[in-house]
């Protein structure tokens, strides 16, 4: 049975690890999707990792992130 990204006719790199510790060279992802990761940055470590995001990124590379509020716990 076809993936769906096999359906569409994509490639995709998955991992886990430490997001703060990125070791890709620069222009090396069409597209970088988080789920949740952000929220659980330092605050003096965010801008370096977003610089870094920024720099893997190809030009005109897509950053998806989803991050949980406050407003998650309620009803």
């Amino acid at each position: 049975m076809a993936t769906e990204l096999e359906k569409e006719n994509l490639e995709a790199f998955m991992m886990c690890g430490d997001v703060t510790q990125l070791e890709f060279k620069e222009d090396y992802f069409d597209g970088i999707v988080d789920v949740s990761s952000l929220c659980y940055v330092s605050e003096e470590k965010i801008r370096p990792l977003m610089k870094q995001l920024y720099k893997v990124l190809k030009i005109g590379g897509k950053f998806f992130s989803t991050v949980p509020t406050y407003l998650c716990d309620r009803p």
